[in-house]
């Protein structure tokens, strides 16, 4: 999709096909360095910080009580009507969401992830007669919080199918689904209600720069222009994943000469490591209670000599990054990449099952990689000819 086809998405329930099962607020708070704007958890006081300009007008941080964070929405009709009983439930889960600043006219109540998300995917399943569903969610919290309110939206579609849901989730979506299935959710433990986890370019190893903590070793997780949208995230997922950006978590107090505040205790994230709750997933990988099927997304052209190269990842995410497990990418502090022929089918980090798959393949299967683009290419997108480029899943 091109980023104007991205950039805003319409709710799931404008379109007259989709009903909106349930939705969820929670409270918000901006702080006065930026219009970030982000979810605090529900046992989290209200930190209301200020700092006062050379006229000693207070600029505060501000509670933005009662905002929209997620919604469950159904193709299959209304939540107890009957018309999804006894079919088979596919939950769609979107990725990362980036927030303007309201100066730019951005209307956050309308959430990520609609039908255009998905192309003509969610239809052709509806077509086939499966029971499809969106969550659609911020992205502008902890993953833990989401997690919970995914839970929610699993309970009511187990309970209105009678049966376990399968899950497809595109980037920051599957780490959300992780959490919930881990049993790592806010207040919630999994509960049986999943069939089945499919990722679509989840970062699963982060997207840090190459860094250690607690003794694992997370590789450097963001490719090409991800480096640089990824830099200005200002949301908490983003610091959970991997990446610092002060301005998450700071406020302004004082006067004229201010200082900052750090919000982290009031966020309840890791105080000490921006991409600690990776290390948390990873080391929890075990229990992961459902066969999961990681698709990778990677660049790929030709190289100067011409020889078919993959980049080093999809543009967003890198190739280690998308990596099921940082330790199939590093070990004994550093990180290297691995040929596209060492993906798992299986791991004793996932005994419910694993299987790695990189998408946009010639090989029939997508696993058995021809010898002549085993390797995954060093350099930028920029070095890769452009009249011979390929995007993969794109």
């Amino acid at each position: 999709l091109s980023q104007s086809d991205t950039m805003y998405q319409p709710r799931f329930y404008q379109s007259d096909a989709w009903e909106t099962w349930r939705v969820g607020r929670a409270r918000l708070l901006q702080t006065n360095i930026s219009a970030a704007r982000n979810r605090l958890p529900d046992d989290s006081s209200n930190p209301i910080y200020c700092y006062h300009d050379q006229y000693s007008i207070p600029y505060c941080t501000r509670i933005i009580s009662d905002e929209l964070i997620w919604s469950l929405s159904s193709r299959c009709g209304e939540r107890g009507s009957g018309s999804c009983v006894d079919k088979t439930p596919v939950l769609f889960i979107h990725g990362y969401q980036g927030f303007f600043s309201p100066a730019r006219g951005v209307d956050e109540e309308i959430l990520y992830g609609g039908p255009g998300y998905w192309n003509h995917l969610p239809e052709q399943l509806h077509d086939e007669g499966y029971a499809v569903f969106g969550f659609q969610w911020r992205s502008s919290q902890r993953f833990q919080d989401a997690a919970a309110d995914l839970a929610e939206a699993i309970d009511l579609i187990h309970q209105d199918t009678g049966k376990k849901v399968h899950v497809i989730a595109h980037s920051f979506g599957g780490l959300v689904a992780r959490t919930y299935l881990q049993g790592m959710a806010t207040a919630r433990t999994y509960a049986d209600d999943v069939a089945s986890l499919i990722t679509v370019a989840t970062p699963h190893s982060g997207i840090a720069d190459e860094t250690t903590i607690n003794g694992v070793t997370l590789p450097k997780g963001r490719s090409q222009n991800g480096g640089r949208v990824i830099g200005q995230c200002r949301q908490l997922s983003c610091y959970q994943a991997g990446k610092v950006q002060s301005r998450t978590y700071q406020a302004w107090q004082g006067f004229v000469a201010h200082e900052t505040v750090d919000l982290r205790e009031h966020f309840h994230v890791n105080e000490s490591h921006a991409g600690a709750f990776m290390v948390d997933l990873a080391n929890n990988s075990s229990e992961m209670p459902v066969p999961m099927l990681a698709l990778y997304g990677l660049t790929s052209g030709c190289s100067p000599s011409m020889t078919q190269r993959f980049g080093d990842g999809d543009g967003m995410i890198s190739w280690e990054g998308q990596r099921a497990h940082p330790g199939f990418s590093c070990s004994d502090g550093s990180c290297e990449p691995e040929s596209i022929n060492q993906l798992q089918d299986t791991s004793s980090h996932f005994p419910a099952g694993l299987h790695e798959y990189v998408l946009g393949l010639p090989a029939a299967d997508g696993r058995n990689v021809k010898s002549n683009i085993d390797d995954i290419y060093s350099g930028a997108a920029d070095d890769l000819r452009r009249f011979c480029t390929r995007w993969g899943y794109r």
